[in-house]
């Protein structure tokens, strides 16, 4: 399926979204740890959109916060409720405290859907605008366009940011080409009231919740949507500690929601209506080492199947296994850094770097890919907690250069998407 999703990406153009009807009650939901240098300039740049304002309820869970976050967030405008557990630890857990006392309050039972955003990111002027065509069209999840605030500081931040890239442009620009479902990843994403309500809070504790909520969702039939022409902005790693850190918990909770939902996305893909979603997000979740070694059992069946009846000796039986092994493995960087230049031609006017940054990182996106490989196999065997990452990069776009970006991309958009 990567074959085909990058070539519906490089034929393919971005949808254009019919206008809406009206404009929906939207909440907000930021939780964050210690946040007080970013936050303000997160509710600033909701604040500032061209949504109207009193449509927009920002809603702030300081988790376990031992700096100012609270008391920033207020004064930049949202409501802020705080919580101090230090056994139940991590987003999930905030995430359902948060809303959990949104729907206690009556005062907002006009709210329709919920937006998540982490406190580092900032949006566009006409984010808003553009998610409540994908609202009022009547999809119930949406994810939108993930642009880097660091592409250009080193090659770390450049690699993640082309995996962010990769992800918007080619996998979930593709899926809604081809009428699949896509997936939800950690922030820049809403919810509809409905579904909120239907869980009773957020029930996703995994260390990749949003991809345990995404399964959920193709589980019971919701197609999560996307809109590119929603761009949000999100601060990249800088440092490889750091960024492995993060990826192992990405890692470990992709495991744990292969062991929870995968006889059910199995099921699903002979059952459900998303049955190629389902699909997918089985192959997404399930460990790579786990589908390696599932591979070279097969192989390995079959090459012992043709040595038994005579068709080849045991010793070119070896040496062709361990030449497919091989192949199999820098095939997957072979096609990473293909993935890449794709990514980086079809973003190319949104990265903010000079051509030979951008090539340089197109050459080191493997090196950065073959870390995974590595990481999803500690991931099988140690225990992974989790932990807050830190944002430090003073490299980043600013509201004020956004706020620029924006007035000259708006003035592409019909044109790019005709």
């Amino acid at each position: 399926m990567q074959h085909v999703h990058a070539i519906v990406a490089i034929f393919t153009k971005k949808k254009k979204w019919d206008e809406a009807k009206i404009e929906h009650n939207f909440g907000v939901l930021i939780c964050g740890r210690n946040e007080e240098n970013v936050i303000s300039k997160l509710i600033d740049s909701i604040f500032s959109s061209d949504y109207d304002k009193n449509k927009l309820h920002v809603f702030v869970c300081a988790d376990n916060c031992t700096d100012n976050t609270a008391a920033v967030a207020r004064k930049a405008g949202a409501i802020v409720y705080e919580r101090f557990n230090n056994e139940l630890v991590g987003k999930s857990y905030a995430m359902d405290f948060l809303i959990k006392k949104i729907m206690s309050n009556p005062s907002n039972n006009n709210i329709e859907c919920f937006f998540v955003f982490d406190s580092d990111n900032l949006v566009s002027t006409n984010y808003f605008k553009e998610m409540n065509k994908v609202f009022d069209a009547g999809y119930e999840v949406s994810t939108s366009y993930r642009q880097s605030k660091n592409f250009d500081t080193n090659w770390i931040s450049g690699c993640s940011s082309l995996t962010f890239f990769r992800e918007c442009s080619i996998v979930h620009h593709s899926r809604q080409k081809l009428g699949l479902g896509t997936y939800v990843s950690g922030t820049g994403y809403f919810i509809s009231r409905r579904i909120i309500e239907s869980l009773n809070g957020w029930n996703f504790n995994t260390m990749t919740e949003d991809i345990e909520f995404s399964a959920w969702c193709a589980i019971n039939n919701i197609k999560i949507s996307y809109n590119e022409n929603a761009i949000f902005y999100d601060e990249q790693p800088e440092k490889l500690k750091v960024a492995n850190t993060q990826r192992l918990r990405w890692c470990k909770g992709t495991h744990q929601c292969c062991y929870k939902y995968h006889w059910a996305l199995l099921k699903g893909i002979f059952r459900s209506k998303m049955k190629l979603t389902c699909f997918e997000l089985l192959v997404h979740v399930t460990p790579f080492p786990l589908l390696s070694v599932i591979w070279m059992i097969i192989y390995l069946i079959g090459l012992g199947i043709f040595n038994l009846v005579g068709i080849i000796n045991i010793n070119d039986f070896l040496q062709q296994f361990f030449n497919n092994c091989f192949s199999f493995f820098f095939g997957i960087l072979v096609v990473s850094q293909i993935q890449a230049l794709i990514a980086t031609i079809k973003n190319n006017s949104n990265i903010n770097a000079s051509i030979f940054k951008k090539v340089l990182y197109i050459f080191l996106f493997p090196v950065y890919v073959s870390m995974y490989i590595y990481l999803s196999l500690k991931a099988l065997f140690v225990k992974v907690k989790w932990k807050p990452i830190p944002h430090v990069s003073t490299n980043v776009v600013t509201l004020k250069e956004i706020n620029k970006l924006d007035k000259t991309r708006c003035k592409s958009i019909n044109t790019e998407i005709k």
